[in-house]
């Protein structure tokens, strides 16, 4: 329910007139209105959206993730390419592995509109620089994929990740 709230929010923003239900579409996410392209994420009861006229074939995903008290470092190996790993076990820093996490779920949710199954871990490497390059396995794209992603509030638990992923195909 949040998170479709803050969805409408993030679409009248982008100039959404609301006249058109947001209704579930395909595995639950939400079917956007045409002209608009957006995503949704929330946890820990705050929800987040981001949303934008459509401008081509481009598309938005958002993650957010909270810092939390657990360092869950065994899901590197799940999560991380060989080569990300190698270098994530330099510090193996909990922050530095959220944040590749993050962006790996915002790169999915931005994919799905163009890519329309399950897309493992494996199949997205992020670069020092934040550059992403895809190795899909079952040959979708290319794409272009653009990611950020920031920290907010203070230092401790709750402190807030939140990462966007842009894709356009080439």
């Amino acid at each position: 329910m949040a998170g479709r709230s803050a969805l409408r929010a993030a679409l009248a923003a982008a100039g959404w007139d609301g006249a058109h239900a947001l209704l579930p579409g395909e595995q639950g996410r939400p079917d956007l209105p045409h002209g608009f392209t957006g995503s949704v994420t929330h946890k820990d009861g705050q929800a987040l959206a981001i949303a934008r006229r459509s401008t081509g074939t481009q598309t938005l995903g958002i993650d957010s993730e909270v810092l939390g008290t657990r360092e869950r470092l065994t899901i590197a190996r799940k999560v991380l390419t060989p080569e990300e790993l190698a270098r994530w076990g330099q510090t193996s820093s909990w922050p530095a592995l959220l944040q590749s996490f993050s962006l790996k779920e915002a790169i999915y949710k931005a994919l799905h509109p163009h890519v329309p199954r399950y897309i493992g871990f494996d199949e997205a490497h992020i670069d020092p620089a934040l550059r992403i390059t895809m190795t899909l396995r079952e040959g979708e794209g290319p794409f272009e994929l653009t990611g950020w992603w920031w920290w907010e509030g203070a230092d401790g638990p709750s402190r807030r990740l939140v990462s966007i992923c842009a894709v356009r195909p080439v």
